[in-house]
């Protein structure tokens, strides 16, 4: 009988409260717990994820500048690209596992998957872990929000209390909680996570959930930057908010970030659609396609490859704006010809480094013209990354919030906020449809 009673104590512990049936303290607490414990877990698999890739990634970059004089060392390079390709391949015959988490997001939001948690969210580390290694221009954010819903149904499987209706609700506030926790982790962003399944995935948010959604973010906080030490992600300089009268630059830069964001999510369809036609080439051979070019794109324009962040550090050191033009159209061609092949991958993070290139782009214009109001770049690339991606996304709250946490440029806020309304009214206005 005393063992019993403590079993009966920890499964009172574990026990997952049913959706709005346990509105006592006790209840709002194992929400809060359960949340914290998927925060955890999906920030320690995506925190491993960021720093093992960035290794993977520079330690290539490195290879290549070091024999960026013998094209044919270069070459040697082809071989590794072509295995990783197959291998890569090999995981996408799981529909599942291609492209982002859209898809399958919403088929887990619906009702039960055939998958078990593991075959999603083993797949998707490795084959992603190439994609992102190998130099692909594609963002980390779709891998990591299904990886981070996945380690939450396998938390689920803890939880076998109530009838299939109950436990169906509860299953899916895990992979809501599991989505937010995701993308927090991906940007180290937390309350961006909370704001993107609010606003993309559009979802009610019930007292329960933001809950559970409130300790994922605090997890994947403790994980990722105390554990982990991943602080901000894109720290800037200059971030100081533009004199006020000259605060109307902002509509200028969301409109034009806004059509690079309009821009980029129609190519990324249009790369989708030719992909798709070639269907005598097989879905596992298709990224064969994007990894040769990754691998000619690091020997003649490493600056396209991989996320493309690092141009900012160049643009607040000072550059000329015919390279950045070179930038914005190289990369926007070769993120559509990358992603349009189904590769495990998202894209936000190459949305964000064009819309910043856009915002120094227009920062250059305005100080060329005197009109800049003593802002700095930083504030311009902030405005720039909110407005491309509130376009692409038509999620004007998620990119504000997302951008602040991962720069701490929260004194452009303000300019934020205007650029990114008019980037939205820009693509709404032209019927132009979301990412």
């Amino acid at each position: 009988m005393k063992d019993a009673s403590i079993f009966q104590r920890i499964g009172g512990v574990l026990y997952f409260p049913a959706p709005g049936g346990d509105s006592s303290v006790g209840g709002d607490m194992r929400l809060a717990l359960w949340g914290l414990v998927v925060g955890l877990l999906s920030g320690s698999v995506i925190s491993v994820f960021r720093i093992t890739t960035s290794m993977a990634f520079n330690a290539v970059g490195s290879w290549f500048r070091a024999h960026a004089g013998d094209p044919l060392q270069c070459l040697l390079w082809l071989i590794p690209a072509v295995i990783a390709a197959l291998i890569t391949g090999y995981f996408m015959r799981d529909p599942a596992i291609r492209s982002g988490a859209g898809a399958w997001v919403t088929q887990a939001l619906a009702g039960p998957q055939k998958h078990v948690w593991a075959r999603i969210l083993v797949p998707k580390f490795l084959g992603t872990w190439l994609v992102m290694a190998c130099g692909l221009s594609v963002g980390r954010e779709g891998p990591c929000i299904q990886m981070g819903a996945s380690t939450a149904l396998g938390l689920a499987c803890l939880d076998g209390g109530g009838d299939a209706a109950t436990h169906a609700a509860k299953r899916r506030m895990l992979v809501l909680c599991g989505c937010a926790a995701g993308l927090a982790g991906a940007f180290s962003a937390p309350f961006a996570g909370i704001f993107y399944v609010i606003e993309v995935l559009k979802e009610r948010i019930t007292r329960s959930l933001l809950i559970l959604m409130l300790g994922a973010a605090l997890g994947v906080y403790l994980s990722a930057t105390c554990v982990f030490g991943l602080g901000l992600m894109l720290p800037l300089k200059g971030s100081a908010l533009p004199e006020l009268r000259y605060l109307w630059n902002s509509i200028l830069v969301g409109l034009g970030a806004g059509f690079v964001g309009v821009i980029y999510a129609g190519m990324l369809r249009r790369s989708l659609a030719l992909y798709a036609r070639g269907r005598r080439f097989p879905v596992m051979l298709r990224p064969l396609l994007p990894f040769l070019g990754a691998a000619v794109m690091l020997f003649i324009y490493p600056q396209a490859t991989g996320e493309g962040l690092s141009i900012f550090t160049a643009m607040e050191a000072g550059t000329v704006a015919s390279i950045l033009l070179a930038f914005l159209c190289a990369k926007l061609l070769f993120t559509a010809f990358c992603y349009g092949s189904g590769v495990p991958a998202g894209v936000m993070v190459p949305i964000l480094a064009l819309g910043g290139v856009a915002g120094g782009l227009c920062a250059m214009g305005f100080a060329a013209a005197g009109i800049a109001g003593g802002g700095g770049m930083g504030a311009f690339i902030t405005m720039g990354m909110a407005s491309a991606f509130a376009a692409a996304e038509h999620a004007p709250l998620t990119s504000i919030v997302l951008v602040l946490e991962m720069t701490g440029a929260y004194t452009a806020t303000p300019g934020l906020l205007v650029s990114s309304c008019v980037a939205v009214l820009l693509a709404r206005g032209i019927r132009a449809r979301p990412v």
